[in-house]
């Protein structure tokens, strides 16, 4: 009877104590799984919303440099070298046109148009040319230098569309006798922006003196009716 009786109480203690370590286990677990909840609740709710707008056309000069956030409206909280853009096989960005722009994010593609436009004058920079009579010119002999923003080389030409002060047309090619004269060249670039500016002509006499002062119709100091403004 006594030995009957140890058992059962050793027994009962030992179901007891597993019954307790179950319990445990299920509160530990319990709680791990609830901060581990919290936690990711706590992350999602601290992090960021990522917004991200693409525009469906962008517009840049020719040999424009730019960087890719020009494809977006809204960038907010995402990396842009998470996102690959490509281009059409024929893009050129020194030639005006519209392009298809591919934009990827997150393995899906997108569209945008990337249109190049040339509307910047050349820059040009002139200089006086002084020769003797009978010798020729053209229009680059005035150019100190051209540059455009397509690297192209500059259409330089006379200014055709001068006219003096009765209202005739000038023709600045056309000069032959010594004297000073006032030259206007036009620079020119393939999309037909164009940029006059204004120089001097100054053609010696035969024997490379120079020639007679020229009176302009707003100088006063001489009334010699010989003297014109586009030469003598």
């Amino acid at each position: 009877m006594a030995k009957k009786y140890f058992y059962n109480r050793v027994y009962n203690t030992k179901r007891t104590v597993i019954r307790f370590i179950i319990i445990g286990i299920c509160i530990v677990g319990v709680i791990v799984c609830f901060v581990a909840v919290s936690k990711f609740q706590g992350e999602n709710k601290n992090t960021p919303e990522k917004k991200l707008n693409i525009k469906n056309e962008v517009t840049i000069e020719v040999n424009e440099k730019y960087s890719d956030d020009i494809f977006f409206s809204k960038i907010e909280n995402v990396n842009l070298d998470d996102i690959k853009i490509t281009y059409d096989n024929n893009f050129d960005i020194s030639t005006p046109g519209r392009y298809k722009v591919t934009i990827n994010i997150n393995n899906k593609d997108y569209t945008s148009t990337l249109i190049i436009v040339d509307t910047t004058k050349p820059n040009l920079l002139v200089k006086e040319l002084t020769i003797k009579e009978g010798e020729s010119y053209q229009a680059s002999d005035f150019v100190a230098s051209c540059t455009d923003n397509s690297t192209r080389e500059c259409i330089i030409e006379f200014y055709t569309d001068g006219v003096d002060q009765e209202g005739n047309k000038v023709d600045y090619s056309s000069y032959t006798e010594a004297g000073t004269y006032s030259v206007k060249i036009s620079a020119k670039d393939a999309s037909n922006n164009q940029i006059v500016e204004e120089t001097k002509l100054i053609i010696n006499n035969k024997d490379g003196s120079a020639p007679k002062p020229v009176q302009t119709p707003d100088d006063n100091s001489s009334t010699d009716p010989s003297l014109c403004k586009y030469g003598n």
